[in-house]
C-alpha cells in the first residue's frame, strides 16, 4: 500500500508500532465522559429541562477530565514513544552506577535501568521514564523486578 496512513495495518509489525498505549488511554477517556456524562443525558432524553447547577457541573467535571487527561499524556511516565530494544550481548548484572544508557559505539550501549518485567527470553528496564526492551538471547539474568540492573545489549 503506498506511502501515507494506512487504514488497516497490512503487518504484524505494523500493528506492534501502533500507540497502543496512547489508544486505550482515548478509550478509556471517551467511556469515562459517557459516564459522568449520563444524569445529563438522561435529564434530556426524559424531556426535562436540566437545572443550570448540572450544566456547569458538568462542563466542569468534563473540563477537569480533559485537562488531567492532556497532563497525564503530555508530561506521564511513558509519554515518549516506542520503547528501546536492544539485544543482550552479556550477562545482567546488579547496576552500581545511576540510571542511563550510554553509547559505547558500533551500536553497543551500557543501559542502567530498574527491572519492570524479566523473564528466561527478555527483560524491560525502566531508565528514567524510557521503556528499554532487552531479548536475553540466552544470557544470564538473576535480577527481579525492582532490582536495579545493568546490561550490554546492541541496539536493534
Amino acid at each position: 500500500m503506498g506511502a501515507g496512513l494506512a487504514l488497516f495495518p497490512a503487518t504484524f509489525t505494523d500493528v506492534r508500532a501502533l500507540p497502543w498505549r496512547r489508544i486505550k488511554y482515548a478509550v478509556f477517556l471517551v467511556l469515562l465522559l459517557f459516564v459522568l456524562n449520563g444524569p445529563l443525558v438522561q435529564t434530556l432524553s426524559a424531556g426535562r429541562e436540566p437545572s443550570g447547577l448540572m450544566w456547569f457541573a458538568t462542563a466542569a467535571v468534563d473540563a477537569a477530565l480533559l485537562l488531567f487527561a492532556y497532563v497525564l499524556l503530555r508530561y506521564g511516565r511513558y509519554s515518549g514513544g516506542d520503547p528501546v530494544r536492544a539485544s543482550a550481548v552479556a550477562a545482567v548484572e546488579p547496576a552500581t552506577v545511576e540510571r542511563g544508557i550510554d553509547e559505547l559505539g558500533d551500536d553497543l550501549l551500557d543501559i542502567r535501568g530498574d527491572v519492570l518485567t524479566a523473564d528466561a527470553h527478555e527483560m524491560v528496564l525502566d531508565v528514567d521514564g524510557v521503556p528499554v526492551v532487552v531479548i536475553l538471547d540466552g544470557h544470564a539474568n538473576e535480577l527481579t523486578r525492582g532490582r536495579v540492573a545493568r546490561v550490554r545489549a546492541r541496539r536493534i
